[in-house]
């Protein structure tokens, strides 16, 4: 048995739907968003959109050449996986 399927049951779900949930994440595929994890998601992407500029941010040139920032350098899902 894995330790995965083990810490499902230590929290109460059944041995055949936390097999099932195993089997979802096989590849790393998909995440079970529970109520708590998606309000963090929220609010790690509100917090994403608010970081102050700072001379750290990436550098891109556009097309005529000018410097600007690149304030999105994360995609949205790089977010979740400290939450599922």
């Amino acid at each position: 048995m894995s330790l995965f399927l083990l810490c499902w049951q230590r929290v109460g779900v059944p041995l055949k739907i936390a097999e099932w949930l195993a089997e979802l994440d096989l590849e790393g595929n998909t995440i079970v968003w529970t109520p708590h994890a998606l309000d963090q998601f929220k609010v790690q992407l509100y917090m994403l959109e608010h970081i102050p500029t700072t001379e750290h941010h990436f550098q891109l040139r556009n097309h005529l050449g000018v410097m600007y920032e690149a304030r999105d350098i994360c995609f949205a899902d790089d977010l979740p996986t400290g939450f599922s």
